[in-house]
């Protein structure tokens, strides 16, 4: 049921109340700051603990949320209508999961109307549709196994978290990255302005490192791939991808072949952005992507089977003694520096035996497949909660 209960603005100072600022895709609840309230001069409207908000104009997106147990009264400006649920016939909190189904999402989607950035659903609208309401017991099973299977997720997450920290600093200690102890404080220091720079990375420099293993130039573990993909339209079989700032690769979301060059990668290549090697963008083609196609802004290298093994050159490339190494070596204008594949390959890295670089990966090795078991256990318990959700036949 929609409630409607204006705020007295004479009575109630803008200070002293909650006022929203946004509700995110995922749900979360912002409330404006005290500066932000004071610019706001439109009427406000109550919620309270375990209503439901959504927002008119995103909501088809996920920006609804139940008002939490600990904001006693939210105040929403008319662009978030307000429902109370009625407790005898659903519980708040699978109300909230209901309504953001996907199968919900898309009803939402059909009845928005506006023009395309500020397309609203009406009140009347969001009221008049469906969903499913099992009996109040299999409301709470089904929540409940939900939000089990979310803690589980968030446990491995804790300890995959736990282990990645643990493997970090044993991975840049045996490889001799681990920062110097800072120097004494002194009371005065001299410095000209052209060293600066200069002082600021020495510590950078490939003559600094205190590794125990070899050290060598990528050049010397690593033969550039240059093999061109002719593509008339569609891509086809070959997979657009992306490389994130953790050296995830990611498929991408392309279907057309790109204008100018393109060229392929194969999984246990090394891909890295011209533009964002620098800030962590190196990544390892994973074998759920076969054929990959780059542009030439993503330059693609095969480490040397005697050499190197991809997954420790991956992450070692993360490493942030290594991405302030990139930042060095950029060159261009100051908004889209970027590194040359002459650059990369001029890099020094440590080469462990390949024994020891297996040892050292296995600790980061074991932490990501813990959190991608953990992705998998929010997503399939999901999918059970709406599997389970859209064959209930009885539909308020």
């Amino acid at each position: 049921m929609r409630k409607v209960s204006p705020i007295n603005r004479e009575t109630h100072a803008l200070d002293t109340l909650n006022v929203i600022a946004k509700i995110s895709f995922g749900g979360e609840l912002h409330v404006r700051s005290t500066e932000e309230k004071r610019n706001y001069k439109g009427p406000l409207f109550e919620a309270t603990a375990g209503d439901l908000v959504i927002s008119k104009i995103r909501v088809a997106q996920g920006s609804l949320c139940l008002v939490p147990d600990n904001l006693a009264h939210l105040a929403v400006s008319p662009e978030y209508p307000v429902y109370a649920i009625d407790l005898a016939k659903a519980r708040a909190k699978f109300v909230q999961l209901a309504v953001r189904t996907s199968a919900f999402q898309r009803r939402i989607s059909g009845l928005r109307s506006g023009n395309t950035t500020k397309a609203r659903i009406r009140p009347a609208q969001f009221e008049a549709l469906y969903i499913p309401i099992p009996p109040l017991n299999e409301q709470d099973a089904l929540t409940a196994a939900y939000t089990d299977a979310l803690a589980r997720a968030a446990q491995l997450e804790q300890e995959a978290d736990a282990i990645e920290r643990a493997g970090w600093l044993a991975f840049e200690e045996a490889l001799g990255l681990a920062p110097p102890p800072p120097l004494p404080d002194a009371p005065v220091f001299v410095a000209r302005f052209k060293d600066m720079e200069q002082w600021t990375g020495k510590w950078g420099e490939s003559s600094e490192l205190a590794s125990r293993y070899p050290l060598l130039p990528l050049s010397k573990v690593l033969i550039a791939r240059r093999e061109p993909v002719e593509i008339d339209g569609a891509l086809g079989d070959w997979q657009a991808i992306t490389i994130k700032f953790s050296g995830e690769v990611l498929p991408r979301n392309r279907t057309d072949a790109f204008k100018g060059a393109m060229f392929a990668a194969y999984p246990g290549d090394i891909v890295f952005s011209k533009i964002d090697a620098r800030n962590g963008a190196v990544g390892l083609i994973p074998d759920s992507i076969p054929q990959a196609v780059v542009t030439s802004e993503y330059p693609v290298f095969t480490p040397k089977a005697d050499k190197v093994r991809a997954a420790y050159l991956s992450r070692l490339l993360r490493a942030e003694h290594f991405r302030n190494a990139l930042q060095r070596k950029a060159s261009g204008t100051s908004g889209r520096k970027r590194i040359t594949p002459k650059g990369f390959l001029s890099l020094v890295i440590p080469v462990p035996p390949l024994a020891e670089q297996d040892v050292l990966v296995s600790a980061l090795s074991h932490a990501a497949r813990l959190k991608q078991q953990a992705a998998s256990l929010r997503q399939s318990a999901w999918e059970q909660f709406e599997a389970a959700l859209f064959v209930t036949t009885n539909l308020l």
